[in-house]
């Protein structure tokens, strides 16, 4: 594989606004040395795989991706009426969305209501309070491949 693509539900959008702010959770997810994220489409994520060989292998493990997103602003009636995150491992780094020739595999995640928190944020703000700010949250992206 080339790519990681995350395609988001329609209305959402990433915050990215410097590399930084896109968090490899597990380093044994073979990255691309150097520039590793594709950010230039507000819709999507795409992660670049390791391409000193034509192929990378992901071995199985759990894998986990930290990146700041936008959500549909403010209300339930803007939620989507499908709220559905689409994780894709694509053949070519040039794949765009999950409907792509080069898509090999395509997961569809389920997305969450507005105003629910990830229960990873609420192990860590449970002794400071709620601390989301409408409409940007960070998004946890978590695969497990086995």
């Amino acid at each position: 594989f080339q790519a990681l693509l995350l395609n988001f539900p329609y209305g959402f959008t990433h915050d990215i606004q410097n590399p930084t702010q896109v968090e490899n959770i597990n380093r044994n997810f073979p990255v691309s040395s150097g520039q590793w994220m594709e950010t230039s489409d507000i819709d999507k994520l795409k992660i670049l795989l390791d391409d000193t060989d034509d192929s990378t292998t992901i071995f199985a493990d759990t894998y986990r991706f930290s990146f700041p997103a936008r959500v549909p602003c403010c209300g339930e009636n803007d939620m989507p009426r499908s709220n559905v995150w689409y994780l894709s491992l694509c053949t070519l780094a040039s794949c765009t969305n999950h409907t792509d020739r080069s898509v090999k595999v395509t997961f569809p995640m389920a997305g969450f209501s507005l105003n629910e928190l990830a229960p990873e944020a609420l192990r860590i703000t449970a002794s400071r309070g709620p601390r989301i700010s409408c409409p940007s949250l960070f998004v946890l992206l978590g695969l497990v491949l086995s």
